[in-house]
């Protein structure tokens, strides 16, 4: 079977132009539309990254807040810490202050202790005055030979060193025996 064109050469040319036209419009349309939409989809795509960019925005000035509070208060810490490390300092300053006196305290009872049992029998003491570094002793006696002898036993204890007069004077009473008055200072030993 053999086809036939009855139709004349003119129509049939316009037919293929036409047939051109229509590519080309059908092309030019879908090349618009493929524009219209890159257009928008790049409009939709900004607007939704611009929404993206207010958040971020939003989160970076939410977490500035958070970190300038966070600032004030490792200052505030870092202040208490200081009154801390001070306070310490103070406390350790007193504690050792109190190891002194609590020693010095050991050492003046010993020291006492040490005086009762080297004191004579012949001596009376009148005066005892302790303090941090001597030990004043005032008293009578009725020889300073009595006296000169104590004078030895406190400085061959551990607990004295360096006993010296600081006056010694012969007393007489009306109808009693004369007695020697005295006043010795002694240093504690450390």
């Amino acid at each position: 079977m053999k086809r036939v064109n009855l139709l004349p050469k003119e129509i049939e040319e316009s037919r293929s132009t036409l047939r051109e036209r229509l590519i080309f419009i059908s092309v030019s349309l879908g090349l618009l539309v493929w524009l219209v939409v890159s257009f928008y989809g790049q409009e939709i795509l900004m607007a939704r990254y611009r929404g993206l960019i207010v958040q971020k925005k939003d989160d970076i000035q939410s977490l500035q807040v958070k970190l300038d509070q966070a600032k004030d208060i490792l200052a505030k810490i870092q202040e208490e810490r200081k009154k801390i490390n001070a306070d310490k300092k103070v406390v350790a300053g007193k504690l050792t202050l109190l190891k002194e006196l609590s020693q010095e305290k050991m050492v003046r009872s010993a020291a006492l202790l040490e005086l009762s049992e080297l004191v004579p029998l012949e001596i009376r003491l009148r005066k005892v005055s302790l303090n941090q570094e001597e030990l004043v002793l005032g008293g009578e006696a009725l020889d300073n030979m009595v006296v000169g002898h104590f004078m030895t036993q406190l400085d061959g204890s551990n607990l004295f060193e360096r006993t010296n007069f600081n006056y010694i004077e012969k007393k007489t009473v009306e109808g009693k025996l004369p007695f020697i008055q005295f006043e010795l200072m002694t240093q504690l030993s450390r």
